[in-house]
């Protein structure tokens, strides 16, 4: 036995030494027991006998020092002769007393027995005395309960296991994350957050318990700190005046709100993909507040951090300059663009009974009385109505306004939307033919780009990504919810996948007309053969062939004309021209077609290859019979047209890639512009995914 418990403890005494109380040891009225250098009791703080020979908790005073020594026998019994201390292993049950003698323990499933023949012995092991009844760390009241009981107790003890060796050495220090942005635009980027937030907040309570700004003479949005929002948001606001986020609540939206300013006033170092979150994190609590510009501010500002990483490794001075741009614009205070009435449908469309409607949804937001219940249900009924009837009209995005437009069959939830892109220097009116066709069994979206029809000029430049998200931010803001089936022409296949990578989860289906892909200019760069010098005093048009081959009715082919023959089309066009080469390297970084697994999965892709060769060739016939072309351009011209059908061919199937399941439709001689000369290719497209659709829904 003594190779277990407490003897096999490195702190257990060497050989020689015991386990008993040392000479000058005394026990205090508590039962505690004290080294012979304490003047108070360790646990009680009960002074020590004065008499120096007495304490006040052991009848015999000083406990009497006595050399014993102990032995086994055959039996592996301890036996403690009168001349000393047995070696007791305190780490044994609490006893039995079957005998006076006879003191029983266990380890592991071994029973063993002290005999004991000394008195004092017996006294050196009663567990309430001496062991761990006395220990500082034994329960409390413990003394006091054993006695209270005549049930066996077990103390238990555990011995650790040896540590294998092993030949493992401490990590390398791990190095510091790369955090991507610099420190300063980090702290700048927190405290932007913050004021959006407290700016936020504030806005809602003016709306929903303006008398508590008035009762705190809260005048402004830093007059209130956002632990304060914290504590009283949730207690003095009425229930209906949250919108539901799923996968969090009020409480945790201002929970993390108080966090995000802690890190923006503390200066905490934070990686790209935590400011990331933060802005997620404050993007929902302003979708709960329904604030739908400080919601699209945010949500730009996530965008742009996830495209950091990705441009500053392509070009770190454009990734500097793009997010520069991005959070001035961000970083604007919402004064007057916090228009609190519904701005999804067009007040000429809607009639002055509905406006009347919006102005009493809005004062009751300003005055919340009991009626609001009512009035909060026609609101929805009024955003809703993007999905049924035909509606158009100015949408803002925050930044400015988009014009909207969409037809068709009224859209149940999960229904698909059809939502046209045009390619470079285009709009939409061009696509009145593909509409046509659509509309009898789909509902199909339609906007202008910026600085296109009726949409304001945005204050960003128009790369690709740009217009990417703030198509995103045009469904978002009227509400248009997913899926969606997009069609694409020409340039429009780069702002589409773009727009894929935004919303990949949200997209059932891709149709590419006539496409670009992000290998377009390595492989057939058309912009060596100088066409804006061959097509001097040329209408592309009429040289095409185009004016002849549309399928556009008169009114419709008037219109098209008018609108991209404004002045403010031409300007936006060379914007659009100016962006388009940087656009491709910065899909090529995305590895949209070459990922482990297609990106779509199997949501349909249909690919429609027209034959842009022809238009080419009657451009070079009409340039050189102006004299816009010399010998050599000629030459050039035709050699880089000699081998474009192939390419074209070999770069249009790669967008297959994007989808397990896929379609591949070529058109003879209609040229780029299929949209316009075979409008019913695109219908038969749609159609195809459209029925996939929903084959898949039924299985």
């Amino acid at each position: 036995m003594l190779r277990d418990g407490l003897s096999a403890s490195i702190w257990a005494p060497k050989k020689g030494d015991h386990y008993g109380p040392k000479p000058g040891d005394w026990h205090c009225v508590c039962g505690y027991s004290n080294f012979a250098s304490r003047t108070v009791c360790n646990k009680c703080t009960a002074p020590r006998g004065n008499d120096g020979h007495h304490s006040f908790g052991h009848a015999s005073g000083m406990i009497p020092q006595r050399q014993t020594s102990g032995h086994l026998n055959a039996a592996n019994q301890v036996y403690v002769t009168g001349h000393a201390h047995a070696p007791v292993d305190y780490s044994w049950q609490s006893i039995h007393q079957e005998h006076p003698t006879a003191l029983k323990s266990s380890h592991g499933n071994q029973p063993r027995t002290v005999q004991t023949s000394d008195s004092l012995a017996i006294d050196l092991l009663d567990s309430q005395k001496y062991g761990l009844a006395t220990s500082r760390w034994a329960p409390k009241n413990y003394r006091s309960r054993r006695q209270q009981s005549d049930e066996p107790e077990i103390w238990t003890r555990t011995i650790a296991k040896p540590r294998p060796q092993t030949n493992y050495t401490s990590p390398p220090v791990s190095k510091p994350l790369d955090l991507g942005l610099p420190y300063e635009v980090q702290h700048y980027i927190l405290a932007m957050i913050q004021r959006i937030l407290e700016e936020g907040c504030y806005d809602f309570a003016s709306r929903w318990v303006p008398n508590k700004l008035f009762e705190y003479k809260w005048t402004c949005p830093e007059a209130v700190e956002l632990s304060t929002w914290k504590k009283m948001l949730p207690e003095i606001l009425p229930p209906n005046a949250i919108t539901h986020v799923p996968n969090t609540s009020l409480e945790k939206g201002l929970a993390d709100a108080v966090r995000i300013r802690n890190s923006a006033v503390h200066r905490h170092l934070s990686d790209n993909v935590e400011i990331q979150r933060m802005a997620l994190q404050a993007q929902n609590l302003m979708a709960m507040f329904s604030d739908v510009t400080r919601q699209n501010k945010l949500y730009y500002l996530q965008v742009e951090l996830g495209e950091w990483n990705g441009l500053n490794a392509v070009d770190p001075q454009a990734a500097r300059s793009k997010l520069q741009r991005a959070l001035q614009e961000i970083s604007e205070r919402p004064l007057d663009d916090m228009d609190w009435s519904p701005n999804a449908v067009s007040l000429e469309e809607v009639g002055p009974e509905t406006v009347s409607e919006t102005w009493a949804i809005y004062i009751s937001h300003l005055f919340p009385s009991p009626t609001f219940l009512n009035l909060s249900i026609m609101a929805a009924n009024f955003l809703d109505g993007w999905n049924i009837g035909r509606k158009s009209g100015p949408v803002s995005i925050g930044s400015h306004k988009l014009w909207l437009s969409v037809r068709g069959p009224d859209r149940k939830a999960g229904q698909p939307l059809v939502i046209i892109i045009p390619g470079l220097t285009s709009s939409t009116a061009g696509w009145a033919a593909v509409q046509r066709g659509l509309l009898p069994f789909t509902r199909v979206l339609q906007y202008e780009r910026s600085g296109y029809g009726g949409s304001d000029c945005s204050p960003s430049k128009p790369t690709a990504t740009t217009i990417a998200k703030e198509l995103d931010l045009l469904l978002r803001a009227a509400n248009i919810q997913p899926p969606y089936v997009t069609v694409a022409h020409s340039w429009g296949g780069v702002l589409s996948r773009e727009f894929l990578a935004l919303r990949p989860q949200d997209i059932v289906g891709m149709v590419f007309v006539d496409a670009n892909q992000e290998r377009t200019l390595e492989v057939l760069d058309w912009r060596q053969i100088g066409l804006s010098d061959l097509m001097a005093g040329v209408d592309y048009d009429d040289a095409t062939g185009i004016s002849q081959a549309h399928k556009l009715t008169a009114d419709e082919w008037r219109i098209y004309k008018d609108i991209e023959g404004t002045e403010q089309h031409r300007r936006q066009a060379d914007l659009e021209i100016t962006e388009y080469p940087h656009s491709f390297p910065i899909l090529k970084a995305k590895a949209q077609l070459h990922g482990e697994k297609p990106l779509l999965g199997d949501h349909r892709v249909c690919v429609i290859k027209g034959d842009n060769r022809v238009h080419l060739e009657r451009l070079l016939d009409a340039g050189l019979a102006r004299g816009n072309c010399d010998d050599a351009g000629e030459i050039g011209f035709r050699q880089l047209l000699s081998t474009w059908d192939v390419k074209d061919r070999a770069l249009q199937k790669e967008i297959l890639l994007l989808s397990t399941e896929g379609r591949f439709i070529e058109v003879a001689d209609s040229g780029h512009n299929v949209h316009l000369t075979e409008p019913g290719s695109i219908v038969e497209g749609v159609k195809w995914i459209l029925s996939e659709l929903h084959k898949q829904a039924e299985q």
